[in-house]
C-alpha cells in the first residue's frame, strides 16, 4: 500500500535534508580551516556539530524559516558560526557557496545576506526567550 502511494506521489526517498547539508558543510569547514574550533577547546568537532544540529532543529521548527531551502539554512548556520569563531570567515563562506553551487552574483549575495540576517535574528530571539525575556 505504501509503495502505491509513493509511486503516485513521485516521492524521492533519497532527498537530502538540511541535516545532511549541515554535516557536509561542517566537515568541509573543519577540514579546510582546522583553526575553526581553536576558540572552543572543550568541544570536539562532533560535539560542535551536535550543538549546530540542535540549533538547526530549532530553526527548522520556525515557520518563517521553512520557506528557505534546507541547504541554505545549513549554510547560513555554518556561516554564522564561522563568523563568531574565526576572523577570516568570509572566504570560507564564499568557498562553501561555490561548492553548494550557489552563484555569488550581486542578487544572490543580497538574498544570501537576507538568509543570514533572518537566521541570526531568529537565533537571537530564541536566546532571549529561553532566558525569561532577559538577555544574558
Amino acid at each position: 500500500m505504501e509503495r502505491i502511494i509513493l509511486d503516485k506521489l513521485n516521492w524521492d526517498l533519497h532527498t537530502a535534508t538540511p541535516l545532511d547539508f549541515l554535516h557536509i558543510f561542517h566537515a568541509i569547514a573543519v577540514s579546510t580551516r582546522p583553526q575553526l574550533l581553536f576558540s572552543l577547546p572543550r568541544l570536539s568537532p562532533s560535539q560542535h556539530l551536535a550543538v549546530l544540529t540542535k540549533q538547526l532543529l530549532h530553526c527548522m521548527a520556525c515557520n518563517q524559516l521553512l520557506q528557505f531551502k534546507g541547504s541554505m539554512l545549513a549554510l547560513a548556520m555554518v556561516s554564522l558560526e564561522m563568523e563568531k569563531l574565526i576572523p577570516d570567515w568570509l572566504p570560507l563562506t564564499i568557498e562553501l557557496l561555490q561548492k553548494a553551487q550557489v552563484g555569488v552574483s550581486q542578487s544572490k549575495c543580497s538574498l544570501w545576506l537576507g538568509y543570514v540576517r533572518l537566521l541570526d535574528g531568529y537565533k537571537a530571539k530564541r536566546h532571549v526567550s529561553s532566558h525569561n525575556g532577559r538577555p544574558l
